[in-house]
């Protein structure tokens, strides 16, 4: 099993490596017997030298695979991000991964699941990492509205059908910015269920002049994904589409890679 060889790999001792390959495996049981996860305390391992802690739920599981293992984060091209905005910060696990392999100066994450908010927090502090951690959900204006929370912690979404919400806050990227004294943002990360939908298509997409690149995830069977990477082009990022070089999500920069020219207006 690959997970095992990649926990080999980035595990910083012994122990991080046996709690490691026990919750890979128990992540497969979790899929016939998910109540197990409810009754299982945090645990802290050592990744590369970070201090993690994550719960044993597949959410917490797949996050530590996509951004540990996978690198899914990693930027193809362009220069190392100084300060991140990170909309759905769920843990912090792209935070502390972004600080370590690039050094940012400063990191903004938005989180609206109170649960997953104490853990963003607690796996930055333990890491020394300079970086806030909003409680609130991302939208095109500031208010109020009904958050779908799920038991997997990286599926809760504001357009959830169905399943039990609770109203959470909402705010606008300018305001969030503007209230944390970012002037810019070198990197956008973006994974919110599908609400990047009416976050770029309804709101005000002025912020995105500020915005040097993003890595997002486009939920297409909830969203006008062709719109969306309309409105971010029209912002003056250009689009390179997942897949290239390998990567699984999608990319916007307003720099160009390297032996490509922008196409004309």
């Amino acid at each position: 099993m690959w997970e095992l060889a990649a926990a080999r790999r980035h595990a910083s001792d012994t122990r991080s490596f046996v709690r490691l390959s026990t919750d890979i495996l128990l992540f497969r049981v979790l899929f016939v017997f998910p109540r197990l996860a409810i009754r299982a305390r945090p645990r802290t391992v050592r990744l590369d030298g970070a201090s993690i802690t994550y719960r044993l739920n597949r959410g917490d599981i797949q996050g530590i695979r996509e951004v540990w293992y996978l690198e899914a984060y990693r930027i193809p091209f362009g220069p190392s991000p100084r300060t991140v905005l990170d909309l759905g910060a769920n843990i912090g696990l792209t935070c502390v991964w972004l600080a370590q392999t690039y050094g940012c100066d400063r990191l903004l994450g938005v989180e609206p699941d109170p649960e997953n908010v104490v853990l963003a927090r607690r796996n930055l502090a333990q890491n020394g990492i300079h970086g806030e951690i909003v409680e609130a959900a991302v939208g095109p204006r500031n208010g109020t509205a009904p958050f779908a929370r799920s038991d997997h912690s990286n599926l809760g979404s504001l357009i959830a059908t169905r399943g039990a919400t609770v109203d959470v806050a909402v705010r606008d990227p300018r305001s969030l910015l503007a209230e944390a004294g970012m002037q810019s943002v070198d990197l956008c990360k973006m994974d919110i269920e599908g609400g990047e939908g009416p976050l770029l298509l309804e709101g005000d997409g002025a912020w995105l002049s500020d915005v040097r690149s993003i890595i997002a995830e486009l939920h297409e069977t909830v969203i006008d994904a062709g719109a969306v990477v309309a409105t971010l082009e029209a912002g003056g990022l250009r689009y390179y589409p997942a897949g290239a070089d390998g990567r699984k999500l999608e990319f916007f920069s307003a720099d160009d890679a390297p032996g490509s020219s922008r196409r004309a207006a």
